[in-house]
């Protein structure tokens, strides 16, 4: 218990004073301590041998600091990063927090040292942008650290982060352990300023608490490498005071880090979970029938794990959740983060959802919302990958062992260097490349698709995987395109090509580039989608974000591009992977590894496309299963859509449908006069030429039409009407126009009532007065 509850009365009362003061400030402490032990008494049968809560004899000093983050807090300067704990407000804010430190200590497994600090991140986007919203820095140049955190929502509606202050690392006393609180009474908020924190007791608390049936706060609270192991320290007062009643403490032979929780079942139990040392009962397991004053021996849990951290809660539906390592029958190490569900309190487990596979994962910890979603924040290589994870799925899924909901999303990045979000899975196309072995893999975008590079060594990648598979490549990049057009032309350059098994697509640096907006985005990107899976409902699909130099200022400020947010979002909608790989160059970049130039800018020499490739290389490692576990299914295609308008019926009209042309003119070869560059698919092919001023009408049916064009020196203004209606003049002519004969989807309409429609078009006479169609776009 904190003898003060305010804390200022408490720093002021251990300030050095007068002989006579500190021999009374002694003596208050040994009073207040006596009477702890007297009024809680001794802990009876197994567990603790003594129920008061013994004081830190250190001085009790707020942190130097805690506020917005320093240069020095900078992540890409961090040399270790991890233990996360994630909370989420009723209004659904995300708040996450973690340690790190930017020095190194190789006396300590993971590299802990004297300058730990806390950092504190929020997303009010359902996790698809993190922002720093405080560090919390005991000293800046040591020996306190800031560990071990955890953050909490707790019944007053209250946001609690809790972390321990510690002089040194592993082997300081363990009675020296502060457990410091801070609380935000506005979760749904980010504060400008932030409310004193508090000790709270001594230890370290690395779960999150458990509030009994009676209203009880019960915190597992450790005193590691003591007596006063898996403690519990409760609050009956709303979180104002805390006092120790009891635990179950931990025989010398297995004490480890105790990382324990509590959860009490319907009829009054509480059972204690905690971490032991030994390898293959890693994880003990004790119960109190009194509210937690007694407990039971703690003897190894019948689920088999290493040594090391489990999350254990309680779902809405009354069912328990546990994230483990590995199955539950053995223990494999710090890897197979899998989600399993009991349907009887902890008695039995079932289900088996693998959240991740990787070597180096460790301690989940999370929270399920009101929605019935779960979300389960974990880290990855705290000294090299240093990346913060979050999985989101649902008890389905858990039960099912398998992706079943569209929420369930894997590996979705909070910090670090990660840049793979999981979603689905590739079983329809790793089976016909495993077990057919006849697969057609497309690869659609703009000119860094295009060009000699990450595509060919995706295909080589493949080829050298499955050797026995006969493999189709279809490459449609063309180099200034983006989604828009991908959409209207995925019929003819795609799937008149073949039908894909697997899909890449990108198309962020165009989108951006080519100034189509937010909407215009996501039209294109779903239109895509939704036209890909009614052809063929078992494609695997795979969203590429590349990097170019206006992206490098906003990602080195911690900014993600809204082109590439606005991509996620279908991706989330559908249930589809990523790669973001304009974060991860940008992360290598400013950690030194190479320059802008070295990579070769935006069309990257081939030692960048080399990183483009690996990373898609490390979604198939992802993605390998043993033979005959691939399991077809047809991806399922939500009803409502994030626009009512996308591209998703998009097609291309051939030049010569006008049913009026005066001024135009059909070349079926069609070459420039000037001196402008052209690109190779837009020269030599079908094209309505208009060269000083022309008119045509166009009939057509469905709710968008537009004009799918070169754009050189001569591209004039144009009028038109829609169904009689008149639309603001467009100026064909681009930036890049003077030089280039490039291809545009210039569209005139996206809204239109599904039906009949009739264009009148006109182009003006003046300083620039030329047309040069290549098809009209239809929706």
């Amino acid at each position: 218990m904190c003898i003060f509850e305010d804390i200022n009365s408490y720093v002021d009362a251990m300030k050095p004073l007068s002989p006579n003061r500190c021999i009374w400030c002694a003596f208050v402490l040994i009073a207040l301590t006596l009477a702890q032990i007297l009024s809680h008494g001794q802990t009876k049968g197994a567990g603790l041998k003594g129920s008061a809560l013994v004081e830190s004899q250190r001085e009790t000093v707020l942190p130097e600091y805690i506020g917005a983050p320093l240069p020095l807090h900078d992540p890409s300067k961090a040399m270790m990063l991890g233990i996360p704990s994630l909370a989420i407000s009723p209004g659904g804010r995300m708040w996450a927090c973690w340690y790190s430190s930017v020095t190194y200590s190789k006396q300590h497994a993971f590299g802990e040292d004297e300058n730990n600090f806390v950092t504190v991140v929020t997303s009010g986007d359902g996790g698809q942008t993190w922002k720093t919203a405080f560090v919390i820095e005991p000293d800046f140049s040591g020996p306190r650290r800031a560990f071990d955190p955890e953050i909490w929502m707790a019944p007053d509606g209250c946001l609690h982060i809790t972390w321990t202050d510690r002089i040194g690392t592993v082997k300081s006393p363990p009675e020296d352990d502060q457990l410091w609180m801070l609380t935000l009474d506005d979760p749904e908020t980010v504060p400008e300023t932030l409310p004193q924190p508090r000790v709270i007791a001594t230890g370290v608390m690395m779960c999150k608490p458990t509030f009994l049936s009676d209203g009880t706060w019960a915190l597992p609270v450790a005193r590691w490498q003591d007596d006063h192991s898996s403690g519990m320290v409760v609050s009956t007062d709303g979180g104002q005071t805390f006092s120790l009643r009891g635990g179950a403490g931990m025989t010398k032979e297995r004490r480890s880090f105790d990382e324990h929780m509590f959860l009490e079942r319907s009829n009054g139990e509480i059972v204690c979970f905690s971490r032991a040392v030994q390898s293959q009962d890693g994880l003990l397991r004790a119960s109190s029938t009194d509210g937690g004053k007694t407990w039971s021996e703690l003897l190894p849990f019948e689920v088999k794990h290493t040594s090391a951290r489990v999350f254990i809660t309680r779902l809405a539906s009354g069912h328990w959740l546990m994230v483990k390592h590995g199955p539950l029958d053995k223990a494999v190490g710090r890897t197979e983060l899998t989600a399993y569900v009991s349907l009887d309190e902890g008695r039995t487990w079932q289900g088996g959802l693998l959240l991740d596979g990787r070597k180096g994962i460790s301690y989940p910890d999370g929270q399920q919302t009101q929605d019935g979603t779960i979300h389960i924040i974990y880290d990855y290589d705290r000294l090299g990958a240093q990346e913060i994870l979050m999985a989101s799925f649902t008890e389905e899924d858990v039960l099912a062992g398998k992706m079943v909901s569209r929420r369930c999303v894997l590996q979705q990045k909070v910090a670090g260097g990660h840049v793979i979000h999981l979603r689905g899975n590739l079983d329809n196309s790793f089976s016909a490349m495993t077990v057919e072995k006849k697969a057609t893999v497309a690869f659609f975008g703009g000119s860094i698709t295009e060009m000699t590079g990450w595509k060919d060594l995706v295909m080589k990648d493949l080829q050298e995987r499955f050797p026995q598979t006969e493999f189709k490549f279809i490459t449609a990049g063309i180099s200034s395109l983006g989604s828009t057009p991908h959409a209207f032309r995925f019929e003819t350059d795609v799937l008149e090509h073949g039908v894909p098994d697997l899909l890449f697509v990108e198309a962020a640096v165009n989108d951006h580039t080519n100034g189509f907006g937010p909407r215009e985005q996501v039209l294109g990107m779903e239109g895509i989608v939704r036209h890909a899976l009614r052809v063929n409902p078992h494609m695997d699909i795979i969203f590429l974000h590349f990097i170019y130099d206006p992206f490098i200022p906003l990602l080195d400020a911690g900014e993600i591009p809204d082109v590439i947010l606005n991509h996620e979002r279908v991706a989330n909608h559908y249930h589809l992977t990523s790669i973001d790989l304009a974060q991860e160059i940008g992360r290598r970049m400013r950690q030194g590894e190479f320059d802008w130039k070295t990579f070769g800018g935006t069309h990257p020499s081939p030692f960048g496309h080399k990183y483009y490739a690996a990373a898609i290389g490390e979604v198939f490692d992802n993605a390998v299963k043993p033979a005959g576990a691939y399991v077809r299914s047809a991806h399922p295609v939500p009803e409502d859509l994030l626009e009512e308008d996308c591209y998703q019926r998009g097609r291309l009209l051939s030049p010569d449908s006008p049913v009026k042309m005066k001024g135009f003119r059909l070349e079926k070869d069609w070459v420039p006069t000037d001196k402008a560059g052209t690109r190779k698919q837009y020269v030599h092919v079908p094209t309505l030429v208009c060269e000083d001023g022309g008119s045509l009408v166009l009939e057509f049916d469905g709710t968008a039409v537009g004009l799918y064009c070169t754009c050189g020196p001569n591209a004039g203004v144009l009028s038109y009407t829609i169904d009689g209606k008149v639309y603001p003049l467009l100026d064909t002519y681009t930036q890049w126009s003077k030089n280039l004969h490039i291809p545009w989807v210039h569209m005139l309409a996206n809204d239109l009532e599904d039906g009949h429609h009739t264009l009148r078009l006109k182009v003006l006479k003046g300083e620039r007065s030329g047309c040069y169609i290549r098809n009209f776009t239809v929706n």
